[in-house]
């Protein structure tokens, strides 16, 4: 009787593991891993969804941006906003928050002022930053607004001239 080939085919390097990278929601804080390929996906608890759309931004910006995607601000740029991003490349000027899940590069010419949270920072030579930097081996979800107390409330406004204690609406 002839020998048959095995039916299972062998590769000599096996199969490869799927790529996983840990992301967090910037509306709830919750985090959970992903494929590195997913472009759009919804987050597990509440359902919003998140965008690892790549940006490119030649022009001035105000407000928020969020994108678990790669941010390049272009030498002609000016943004004054608080960025959450997957990874951020600078050659113009950036004023605000960042919180930055991988690496920033502030390129020559850049200009960077503010508060940047991140995986690891490269400043090439000709580059300005004046900012408070935090590099941390996971930068986690962005911190929460502070929620304030009625008594903290209260203590900030200012008391009626007619010695009378000033009624502090509930919310």
């Amino acid at each position: 009787m002839p020998l048959r080939p095995p039916l299972v085919a062998f590769h000599p390097k096996g199969p490869r593991p799927p790529q996983r990278r840990k992301v967090y929601c910037p509306a709830c804080r919750h985090g959970f891993e992903l494929s590195r390929r997913a472009v759009t996906v919804r987050c597990p608890k509440c359902t919003a969804p998140l965008a690892f759309d790549d940006l490119q931004l030649s022009q001035r910006v105000e407000g928020a941006v969020t994108t678990m995607g790669h941010v390049v601000l272009g030498a002609s740029s000016s943004v004054a906003a608080r960025l959450t991003c997957g990874m951020l490349s600078s050659a113009g000027r950036f004023e605000g928050k960042a919180t930055v899940y991988g690496t920033v590069t502030l390129e020559p010419g850049s200009r960077t002022s503010g508060e940047l949270t991140a995986r690891s920072l490269t400043v090439q030579r000709g580059a300005t930053c004046d900012a408070t930097v935090r590099i941390t081996p996971d930068p986690g979800p962005p911190p929460a607004p502070q929620k304030r107390t009625l008594a903290q409330i209260s203590a900030d406004t200012p008391r009626p001239l007619h010695g009378l204690p000033r009624v502090v609406p509930r919310r």
